[in-house]
């Protein structure tokens, strides 16, 4: 598989697509006529990126790379000896394709080689990737009434 992280992060049209995206099965769900849902998201999606960047203001969002093509998002940031993967995403076309699996292989890797101890996240409990991060090693640390914190502790290296 040829995936690649970009040191790029993804431009404002693609980000907009991705959160889109990922919220399109609660948007179908609600009825909303389509003016409607695009304006909630529009606003829902402007308050998620100023709550990343409060929250983690040195992180860095990459493009994910599938044959050259930007297939979805990895946004990750330092946080003491932990490397918190914020927000990961791909867009419909690109997924169950094991691009999402190798580019969390790729974020692990990083983590090794910068030294860092584990990394963190954490995800909606319901949240199909939840499955997904178990096979990678991660394992619950946490959990709130929604969410679920995991880490995966970086193997011990000589």
């Amino acid at each position: 598989m040829t995936i690649r992280l970009s040191n790029d992060p993804p431009d404002e049209r693609l980000s907009y697509e991705l959160y889109a995206a990922a919220r399109a099965s609660e948007m179908e769900a609600w009825g909303w006529p389509d003016e409607t849902r695009q304006s909630f998201l529009a606003m829902q999606f402007r308050l998620q990126q100023q709550g990343y960047a409060s929250r983690f203001p040195t992180g860095t969002v990459r493009t994910i790379e599938y044959a050259g093509e930007p297939a979805g998002k990895l946004h990750s940031a330092a946080e003491g000896d932990s490397l918190v993967l914020v927000d990961i995403s791909l867009l419909p076309e690109y997924r169950n394709r094991g691009i999402g699996t190798e580019a969390i292989r790729l974020l692990q890797r990083e983590a090794a080689e910068r030294s860092f101890r584990k990394v963190l996240l954490t995800v909606r409990a319901d949240n199909p990737a939840f499955r997904l991060y178990g096979k990678l090693g991660f394992v619950p640390v946490g959990q709130a009434p929604l969410d679920i914190r995991m880490e995966w502790v970086v193997p011990f290296q000589i």
